[in-house]
């Protein structure tokens, strides 16, 4: 373990010392997936690597560092554009439809009506006008604004598109064309949206999303001190919470199960479920037991989620498959693919290894969502982690490649950036693309530039 961890760390210089590089190239915003990967992914895993069982933790060491050396190889990696002229897109009423704010925010409007008009309950309106208060309920109800909604696929695809992409796209463009009073009556619109189903994810992602296209309208220097003030803003922050973590018998790093709830468990110790992570022990809390007043329970929660959840979930999923299940999954489950499940693997994990072990915590839909190098093993083993690192460098490339010196093309690319960074740590490669919207985000890109090839070679040939 020790030698893994001194390999890790070494890793963690060299990433860094690269990405230093790239901001000083002015390339800041370029590595975005790869400090999200380094930041989520690689540093928790090295945190908690003594409490994954041993058996598993060198695959899934390789998981991590093939993924993390793959996303930064396509993010450090820069492409020749061609060279793009304003006037043509003048020229296409495509083109300038697709800079078009009313476009978008017609969209997303009717998105919401939609979507509103399926729900037979909003969580938020529950929880704050009927005072609603049942952790279990809620969840319940949060599911039920998604994935146990009554309706097909492609309609809860539309859903997270709004957020992820038309919704950002719509108040970016507002800014930009200077209807700041219009911008934020939507931004709280779309915040409303992205919060009614009590889940956070949405709103971090249209708030993510938002904010880089802003601060990719800065020039370097600007965003440089856009970067300072954040920090030293934080200083503070960070600082009382290392404290706290570090000092505080009800942090997510000091709490300890006590042995009789370990052995209610009645888990044998050759059991991967028996070894417990930060997370388990914290999942192990009354709902009596006193609890944290701000800002301390924000602190737990960030830890709890963001750090530690992401490869507490993945670690789960290199011991299930295929120790557990008996075999690799292959396309099980895919679309097209015409290989059904009774159980998603998302699902057979979270009951195995949530459900079971704490049922006053989790509902029988628990959905144990893993990061793409967890769920490319589970489903090809170490062959499908390569593969899934060789396809995260080929839609890196493939974005980069796109991409046009156009407010439509850099807004889209940005988009596509920032969905990499937030979901390749949580999500699988076939939700990052579809379900996610990424491949909604090529395709668009795709339209883009073959549009404004054809107007090129049209205005050329009129100049003939």
């Amino acid at each position: 373990m020790n030698e893994l961890k001194i390999f890790i760390a070494l890793f963690v210089a060299i990433s860094s010392g690269l990405m230093i590089y790239a901001v000083v190239k002015k390339n800041d915003l370029e590595i975005l997936p790869s400090f999200s990967w380094l930041i989520l992914v690689i540093i928790p895993f090295w945190a908690q690597l003594n409490t994954f069982p041993v058996e598993t933790v060198s695959t899934h060491a390789f998981g991590v560092l093939l993924i993390g050396s793959c996303v930064l190889v396509g993010d450090l990696i820069q492409l020749k554009r061609i060279e793009y002229t304003l006037a043509i897109e003048e020229k296409s009423k495509l083109l300038a439809a697709l800079k078009n704010y009313k476009l978008y925010t017609l969209v997303f409007t009717l998105i919401v009506i939609l979507h509103l008009t399926l729900l037979k309950k909003i969580p938020l309106w529950e929880k704050y006008y009927h005072h609603v208060h049942d952790p279990i309920l809620l969840a319940t109800m949060r599911e039920e604004t998604s994935k146990l909604l009554a309706v097909g696929a492609f309609y809860k695809y539309i859903f997270n598109w709004a957020l992820i992409i038309i919704g950002p796209c719509a108040l970016f463009l507002m800014i930009k064309n200077r209807k700041y009073i219009i911008a934020i009556l939507f931004f709280i619109f779309s915040l409303g949206y992205a919060l009614m189903s009590l889940a956070q994810f949405p709103a971090y992602i249209l708030l993510a999303s938002t904010a880089v296209l802003i601060l990719k309208e800065l020039n370097f220097k600007r965003r440089l001190t856009v970067y300072s003030v954040l920090i030293v803003l934080s200083l503070p922050v960070v600082n009382s919470a290392l404290l706290f973590y570090k000092e505080n018998p009800k942090s997510v790093f000091n709490v300890k199960a006590s042995k009789n709830d370990i052995a209610e468990l009645g888990l044998s110790e050759n059991d991967f479920r028996y070894h417990l992570t930060y997370g388990d022990h914290t999942r192990f809390e009354k709902n009596e037991d006193g609890k944290l007043n701000f800002p301390y329970s924000s602190y737990n929660y960030l830890a709890y989620r963001l750090f530690l959840g992401p490869t507490d979930v993945s670690s789960r999923w290199y011991q299930y498959y295929p120790s557990i299940s008996g075999h690799f999954i292959g396309l099980e489950g895919l679309p097209f693919s015409g290989k059904k499940a009774s159980k998603s693997a998302a699902q057979s994990v979270g009951t195995w290894a949530y459900r079971d072990r704490f049922p006053k915590k989790y509902l029988d839909s628990v959905s144990a969502y893993a990061s793409i190098d967890a769920d490319a093993y589970a489903r090809f083993g170490l062959i499908g982690i390569v593969m899934a690192g060789v396809l995260v460098v080929l839609i890196r490339l493939s974005l980069k490649w796109l991409l046009l010196d156009s407010v439509t093309s850099n807004m889209l690319y940005s988009i596509g950036v920032v969905s990499m960074a937030l979901l390749l740590p949580i999500a699988s490669l076939q939700a990052i693309l579809i379900p996610n919207g990424v491949f909604i985000v090529l395709s668009l890109m795709i339209l883009y530039k073959i549009s404004y090839v054809f107007a090129l070679k049209e205005q050329k040939a009129e100049s003939i």
